[in-house]
């Protein structure tokens, strides 16, 4: 037996999957067809295509075909709009900035990066985390000596809780957090995500095991130390509905609130419903009139027995004992709940949003930065930094700053292959007053020269990345190109059909006179139905039978004397109305359905066909959003008859046939 060797196996697999990537790349280049000798690639048909049919995409070879016309008809126009300077329209280019901008935002993070953060925070949301903190305060402008202290004090406490003092009674005795200190620092249960700028304090809550201690944690409010008591699977969100009787007193007991929320509780058992409950006795104003629904909620919107009792009701329609908290007494009935579910697309685009939103955004972000600054060349010269700094003072962190003539000329920050001078840098710290008025009295020159040029920096080399989106990114280029040339389309479409059908009004006119069979009123029976009151039966017998002979016009005239009052309806009906309505009517003048007496009230009915109208010609007032759709059609037709007259269109047929068999189409 031969035996191969696997190191040589695994190499000739390797060369095998480049060549068939790259093979494939290169095709995707290939030119499939040409509008005016403009290419059209294969990769730009195909993505356009799958896009637009989805799983049907390639299904058969004709259906191939009809798209890759349709496509062609798409260029030509696209073609014509720029022939007719559509794409120098201000207002079109202004819309197709906006729309780069907003596209470009998704692409100026690092992706990795980001989708990292995504799943980091779906994790956590499957948990909630049961923790006490102490705070020590130090906001965001403390000044640096009220910081250290903060800090140091915080040091303290955690060295006092590693030798066995109690959290709870540090909590009550340093905590600056008053409504957790009297509670020796309990929070109760979180869930992620913590408002903006604990996301260092989210991290440690979920990265710390029950029953240790982390810290100190700086959040922009102080130093934290938290310690976790347990972890349980998130509840989620529920959708409730109460009733709830109002104490006398807040907080105290109140045994009339309670005989009446029970006598209430015993109606509900005996099959009363919840919502006329709600509706007849719960005094909360604001949910009585929907059935006492009050919406979706999470964990810590409510008091914790209100709580608890929620989310333990068992399934939608379950409903609670009578349950106690300091406003009153409540019934709680579950309506709805829901989990997080899995990571899908849709949740990922909410959960990236949120995280776009959150200063933890800064991460993905600075991941960028620093990847941009490995591509571009990036160059920073401390040492001429730090002589402007010496030319600077803390005026430059006021309103009223003017930035000083400096005869420095070497270059401070290289990227994407421009030099920036000090000349650069000061008119940039002139226009973003935002980050020099950020500063503080503590923040020295030094310091603040530097937050600005990392701003500075920042913002070159996002500029910098959007201008390359389009090279590095393929789909990027792909939406733009749609984006473009669909509005150009629109456009153009606009002018030499869309509005062209409507102001041409001789034109619309001959169009239909050259159609009027394509628009028709269709044959219908004109069916009266009658009700004569205060007839005997003899002589509605005799009016029937002379209406289906004679006709019904004749029959009432004869015995009008005969009957009190008469309602009758006319309604014109098609065969196949006709047929589904009365399966007994023959589509023919006077035939008619039974005659029906009450003799009780003396009343006879029956319906009658009077007449037959044929099938005729629609005016153009009746048939006008037909006729302009389809003379839209028409004028379609002729315009691209004319553009493949103008602009030439070349077809590879055998790169189209690889592409067909690429995808096993035959």
């Amino acid at each position: 037996m031969k035996y191969l060797n696997p190191i040589s196996t695994l190499l000739t697999l390797l060369f095998v999957g480049v060549f068939a990537w790259n093979g494939m790349a290169q095709f995707s280049e290939e030119t499939l067809f040409m509008v005016n000798n403009k290419p059209v690639t294969v990769g730009e048909f195909d993505y356009i295509y799958q896009k637009n049919n989805s799983k049907d995409a390639y299904k058969d070879k004709k259906s191939v075909r009809d798209y890759l016309d349709l496509y062609i008809k798409f260029k030509l126009k696209v073609e014509e709009a720029k022939r007719e300077k559509i794409d120098t329209i201000k207002q079109l280019q202004s819309d197709l900035r906006m729309y780069r901008q907003d596209l470009a935002k998704s692409y100026l993070t690092d992706k990795e990066v980001m989708n990292r953060l995504v799943e980091e925070l779906y994790n956590r949301k499957k948990s909630d985390v049961d923790v006490s903190h102490i705070l020590i305060a130090a906001g965001p402008k403390a000044a640096p000596s009220d910081t250290m202290r903060a800090y140091l004090q915080a040091k303290s406490i955690q060295q006092m809780l590693e030798h066995g003092q109690e959290f709870a009674s540090l909590a009550r005795k340093f905590s600056s957090d008053k409504n957790t200190a009297k509670k020796g620092g309990h929070v109760g249960f979180v869930t992620a995500k913590l408002p903006d700028g604990f996301y260092h304090l989210e991290t440690a809550i979920y990265n710390t095991k029950p029953g240790n201690i982390a810290g100190p944690i700086r959040t922009r409010v102080g130093y934290h130390i938290i310690k976790v008591h347990k972890i349980r699977p998130a509840r989620g969100m529920v959708k409730a509905a109460h009733i709830l009787i109002r104490k006398a007193h807040k907080g105290q007991p109140d045994n009339k609130a309670k005989a009446k929320i029970e006598d209430i509780y015993k109606k509900l058992k005996e099959g009363a419903t919840f919502e006329e409950l709600a509706n007849t006795y719960s005094e909360d104003k604001t949910s009585n009139r929907k059935g006492g629904e009050i919406g979706w909620f999470g964990i810590n919107k409510f008091e914790d027995a209100f709580e608890e009792a929620a989310f333990s009701l068992p399934k939608n329609g379950a409903y609670s004992k009578p349950i106690e908290t300091s406003i009153g007494w409540h019934i709680i009935k579950r309506l709805d709940k829901r989990d997080i579910g899995k990571l899908t697309k849709s949740l990922h685009s909410k959960l990236e949003r949120k995280i776009r939103e959150d200063s933890r955004f800064e991460i993905a972000q600075n991941a960028l930065i620093d990847k941009i600054k490995s591509e571009s060349g990036f160059k920073r010269n401390d040492a001429g930094l730090d002589k402007l700094a010496q030319q600077l003072d803390k005026s430059l962190f006021s309103y009223k700053w003017k930035a000083p003539r400096v005869t420095m000329q070497e270059t401070l920050i290289s990227l994407g292959g421009k030099d920036y001078k000090a000349k650069d840098l000061l008119n940039y710290f002139k226009r973003n007053s935002a980050v020099r008025l950020s500063m503080d009295e503590n923040t020295s020159v030094k310091e603040g020269l530097n937050k600005l040029v990392d701003a500075f920096i920042k913002e070159k080399a996002i500029k910098y990345e959007e201008r390359h989106l389009e090279e590095k990114y393929p789909e990027f280029k792909a939406l733009m190109r749609e984006y473009q040339e669909g509005i150009l389309l629109f456009e153009a479409s606009l002018r030499n059909v869309w509005n062209k059908a409507s102001e041409d009004t001789s034109g619309l006119r001959a169009f239909h006179n050259a159609h009027r069979m394509d628009y028709m009123h269709p044959e219908k029976a004109m069916l009266a139905t009658v009700s004569l009151s205060d007839i005997s039966e003899k002589y509605a017998k005799k009016l029937y039978k002379r209406a289906m002979k004679k006709g019904l016009e004749n029959a009432l005239n004869k015995y009008r004397k005969k009957f009190g009052n008469l309602d009758r309806t006319n309604k014109g009906m098609t065969r196949e109305d006709l047929k589904k309505k009365y399966p007994s009517l023959d589509f023919k003048k006077n035939h008619a359905t039974d005659l029906h007496y009450d003799s009780a009230v003396r009343k006879a009915s029956f319906s009658i066909i009077t007449g037959i109208t044929p099938a005729h010609p629609k005016s153009l007032n009746e048939a006008r959003g037909y006729i302009l759709s389809d003379y839209q059609v028409e004028l379609d037709k002729e315009w691209v008859k004319t553009l493949r007259k103008r602009y030439p269109v070349k077809i590879n047929e055998e790169v189209f046939e690889q592409l067909v068999q690429q995808h096993g189409v035959k």
